[in-house]
């Protein structure tokens, strides 16, 4: 929902402005806003519409950039991709990270464009291809970086120095259109460092080994086995095609894609390292689509690498099929039914605590009631991640006391306090005196460690000064996979 307010700001200045808020630069959220000015009944429906298409654009780029490169149907990326459930829903999702990784899978295409043409359309196509990646998705920048050393290397093993410098030119003008972005990053610098950790390597790899098999051993077998047995086939294709004075188009294109997958990898890994960031689905799904487009390419070399890949399709959507239909079928978030829950049971002097306050977001967006709500902390401005404000918040010796207050005036006249939460800290005794006022490790992002203090010392707070607490449960038939959180009512008052 982030997004979608930033989208919608109520200029595009503004937009502009609270940039430095996003992860993303501002290329999505432009076109968000383009297509958002397209009034649908619902905005949700076209919010899912856009979501649509942009997978149907995904499956056509597929489909005619593999034949381009292979003269084969891209039988494995298709399902390696297409029947992945976390692909399909970052293509599916209102995040940057589904045109992002659109423009990576073109970008393939363009750099080896580049390669095999010296035409200056080719030039401008792929320069156009990079620049619109890197104003998608920044992290967009490492794979855009990885493809054209893996282009000029192939232009170096020929001895084609202008045909490197004309590929070096293109990651240049790239790095040039991400200038106006310094001021930008520099100022995100002042939060970025509440939601980051020291991300241990193994933890790195195990978190993107599993979302790479989407928690299937079986199909993590599949992976590991595919990609080291397509990097020894590019290699025995490379050195043991005939030797000639040139490099032929077959060789030039195994040196590439393998440089492309085998520095996509280790590049990336490095990338969220370096990040610190807890890695997400949608942070994988740009990994996943160049290994399994370089696969591709790969595996459709030879007549038995042709069989191998199709048997590969087989035992993938044998697996993978299951697991993706129940995925795609997971709500994001239940807060929509909560929030038209309490604008029917809430009345106008009762009170409303929404918690984790990013949570906040949501409600906003379909919460219409008269109730007075807040969140833990409270953030004055909901339309956007607000880090900024959230780091206020940190400052103040009792950033609570303004809930506290409202919670004990609303209990006192007779009235409900509604807790919208997901930690359940209503139903435990903790002991405040062992709570940390600084977080001791990075190993929890300090958004986090904040969050989880603040929300038991609300909890607390409430369970010793409320006479009744009822947990109310609303009716859900699916499953949840993001924001899924509870209401607790809460009546009646007594001191300490």
């Amino acid at each position: 929902m982030s997004t979608i307010h930033l989208a919608n700001q109520p200029s595009y200045s503004e937009l502009l402005k609270h940039l430095h808020l996003d992860s993303a630069p501002a290329l999505y959220p432009s076109v968000l806003r383009l297509w958002s000015s397209i009034h649908f009944e619902q905005q949700d429906i076209g919010l899912r519409l856009l979501g649509f298409i942009l997978t149907l654009v995904t499956l056509g780029i597929i489909w005619t950039n593999v034949q381009s490169l292979t003269s084969c149907p891209p039988i494995l990326t298709l399902t390696l991709l297409g029947c992945h459930g976390i692909v399909l829903d970052t293509l599916g999702s209102i995040k940057p990270y589904g045109l992002g990784l659109v423009f990576i899978l073109l970008a393939i295409n363009a750099f080896w464009k580049v390669i095999t043409s010296e035409r200056l359309s080719t030039f401008f196509y792929a320069t156009a291809i990079s620049i619109l990646a890197v104003q998608t998705l920044y992290q967009n920048a490492v794979f855009v970086f990885i493809l054209a050393v893996a282009a000029i290397s192939v232009k170096c093993f020929t001895r084609n120095w202008k045909g490197a410098i004309r590929i070096a030119l293109v990651g240049f003008l790239t790095v040039l259109s991400l200038l106006p972005y310094i001021g930008i990053l520099k100022e995100s610098q002042e939060w970025r460092h509440l939601n980051t950790i020291d991300l241990n390597t193994e933890v790195l790899l195990t978190s993107i080994s599993t979302l790479f098999s989407h928690r299937n051993s079986r199909l993590l077998i599949i992976w590991v086995v595919i990609i080291v047995g397509g990097l020894f086939a590019a290699i025995r294709i490379f050195f043991m095609a005939p030797r000639t004075r040139y490099l032929s188009p077959q060789k030039a294109l195994m040196l590439y894609v393998l440089l492309a997958m085998s520095g996509g990898i280790v590049g990336y890994i490095l990338f969220l390292k370096m990040a610190g960031r807890m890695v997400q689905p949608w942070h994988a799904a740009l990994l996943l689509a160049l290994v399994a487009y370089c696969l591709e390419v790969i595996y459709a070399q030879t007549l038995i690498l042709r069989w191998c890949r199709l048997g590969i399709a087989f035992l993938t959507v044998i697996i993978l099929i299951p697991n993706s239909l129940s995925y795609v079928s997971y709500r994001r978030t239940n807060i929509d039914l909560i929030a038209h829950y309490l604008e029917k049971v809430a009345n106008k002097d009762d009170f409303i605590i929404v918690n984790p306050w990013f949570c906040g977001i949501t409600f906003k967006q379909y919460y219409r009631g008269d109730t007075g709500w807040t969140t833990v902390p409270p953030i004055k401005d909901l339309s956007i991640h607000r880090y900024d404000l959230f780091k206020e918040q940190m400052m103040l010796s009792e950033p609570l006391n303004p809930i506290l207050s409202a919670i004990e005036k609303t209990l006192k006249r007779g009235n409900s306090v509604w807790f919208v939460d997901n930690l359940n800290f209503l139903s435990q005794n903790n002991d405040l005196s062992k709570l940390p006022l600084i977080p001791k490790s990075k190993m929890v992002p300090e958004d986090v460690a904040y969050s989880m203090i603040w929300t038991v010392q609300v909890s607390h707070y409430i369970r010793n000064h409320s006479t009744h607490t009822e947990k109310v449960l609303l009716p859900l038939n699916q499953e949840i996979n993001f924001e899924k959180l509870e209401i607790s009512m809460l009546r009646g008052w007594h001191g300490s």
